[in-house]
């Protein structure tokens, strides 16, 4: 089961200095040499599994030591390690008011480290923090055209519409994304500058509830809609132009046919025929090479 330590570890983790190469790797091309060496060890092999290094860097919790950024530490006498002041207080005024929705999140819970974490388990989770913070960050900036101008990011004023956002509910439906408490607590690891690059990442309607889905989207598929059926007249004369065309093609085959079979019939009355029917033969080989009888 995934808890809100492990979500706040991976977003510590997307933050990591030793871990950018490999989401560069992960969100990049692959050459040939790379491809081949999925299979084999080294750097080569390190660039075509970026998952795999991912994981390996979050299971390491020796090494991979990420703290709670909203809360003070201070240094373990036994063992020298950094610990959560008990009882626990905020890092600096900053945080003062998000650090209460905040404090018990642990992104190095040791209690957790016994437990495996993968290569698919990386690449799904991680996809669903995307959409979690997409939907977070796009509900911040609606609130904030909504109150007028937005004031300095992380200010007090800009905390409150966040933590907003990140409990938001749209009528009778329950919270719109996971680990509300989790999204509060990356604002304190993630830039403005990472929000804004997770939302130009996103697929189009993706993550998105409906209850807070695009206006503009939603306008372009009635357009769309629109034209399409605009399109609907012509398409249908242009398949009954289409089919007048087949049936007089064969209609002209059919009585190309008649007419080629009448001829043979002559043309054998013709040679062996009697005196009168071969004056009859001609009659009706004129009538067909020359059409109806001329007007007088």
């Amino acid at each position: 089961m995934t808890t809100k330590d492990d979500i706040a570890r991976l977003i510590h983790l997307f933050k990591f200095p030793g871990a950018q190469v490999h989401w560069t790797n992960h969100y990049g091309v692959l050459n040939r040499v790379q491809l081949d060496a999925r299979r084999t060890a080294g750097a080569a092999s390190d660039a075509a599994n970026p998952l795999s290094c991912l994981a390996e860097i979050f299971n390491d919790y020796a090494q991979f030591t990420p703290q709670n950024e909203m809360v003070a530490y201070e240094a373990d006498p036994v063992s020298g390690k950094p610990r959560k002041k008990t009882p626990w207080e905020s890092n600096g005024e900053e945080w003062e008011e998000l650090s209460v929705q905040t404090y018990d999140i642990d992104p190095c819970n040791l209690g957790r480290r016994h437990i495996y974490r993968d290569a698919a388990w990386i690449k799904s989770t991680w996809n669903d923090v995307r959409k979690y913070l997409y939907q977070v960050f796009q509900q911040y900036n609606r609130s904030g055209q909504r109150s007028g101008d937005m004031g300095e990011w992380c200010s007090p004023e800009e905390q409150q519409r966040w933590v907003r956002a990140a409990f938001w509910k749209g009528g009778s439906t329950n919270t719109m994304v996971c680990f509300p408490t989790v999204m509060i607590y990356s604002i304190a690891v993630l830039q403005q500058g990472d929000f804004e690059g997770i939302s130009r990442s996103m697929p189009a309607g993706t993550g998105a509830d409906n209850s807070v889905a695009d206006p503009n989207a939603e306008n372009e598929t009635a357009q769309a809609k629109r034209k399409r059926k605009k399109r609907g007249p012509y398409k249908k004369r242009e398949n009954n132009y289409k089919n007048s065309n087949e049936e007089g093609m064969l209609q002209a085959l059919r009585e190309g046919t008649q007419t080629e079979a009448q001829l043979s019939a002559l043309r054998l009355i013709l040679e062996y025929g009697t005196q009168q029917q071969q004056a009859e033969a001609m009659k009706k080989i004129s009538a067909v090479a020359y059409g109806s009888k001329r007007k007088k």
